[in-house]
């Protein structure tokens, strides 16, 4: 390498291809490898990716990142619930995947449309259903919601939350858009310029 260090090469390949198509992951550290670090090394690199998908869902199904939210302590908090409704989420993930089995979830199930439904059904539920109903599940042992959530999702048609994998991306284009932005400060400096050549 041009900075003069030595680096290693970790080659992961994925049973399963990623959104580009690709399967392998090639890794560089600086580390002088041993089989049992080089193993170690890829599981903490598949465990990173997992938080990084996690997070991602966090954003962009469970909305725990407003921008509009400029205090620290309102952004923290609104992220601090919305880690509590990942949470949830991995619940009813896990009740699904003991009836339908981890593969076919893994393979079929869209996070977003389960998420989708939670947004949309949870006013109407917050409405209908009076608040001291909802007590017996705050008090239940771990085992007996377990049971409660098992009966819930007997009932659970997969098929209207499946994924919908999209296309290869187009390539986008190199032209420039004919209304580009273009600095106010650079445009009145022109003209400034323009009105003192003037005779």
């Amino acid at each position: 390498m041009s900075d003069g260090l030595e680096y290693a090469a970790i080659i992961v390949t994925r049973k399963k291809k990623m959104s580009d198509g690709e399967s392998v992951i090639t890794l560089l550290t600086n580390l002088k490898l041993t089989k049992r670090l080089t193993e170690t090394l890829a599981g903490v690199y598949r465990k990173r990716w997992q938080i990084e998908e996690s997070f991602r869902q966090l954003k962009q199904y469970l909305s725990c990142e407003v921008k509009s939210l400029g205090y620290p302590k309102a952004a923290l908090l609104a992220f601090g619930l919305a880690v509590v409704a990942y949470n949830c989420l991995a619940c009813v993930k896990a009740a699904l995947a003991d009836r339908f089995g981890h593969a076919k979830l893994e393979g079929e199930l869209s996070v977003y449309s389960v998420a989708s439904e939670i947004q949309l059904s949870f006013h109407g539920m917050s409405v209908a259903i009076p608040e001291e109903e909802w007590a017996e599940y705050a008090a239940m042992a771990p085992a007996a919601l377990v049971a409660a959530m098992r009966k819930v999702v007997e009932g659970i048609d997969l098929s209207l939350y499946r994924k919908f994998p999209r296309g290869p991306k187009k390539p986008v284009s190199q032209k420039r858009e004919r209304h580009s932005h273009q600095s106010m400060a650079k445009v009145i400096g022109a003209r400034k310029a323009k009105r003192e050549r003037a005779p």
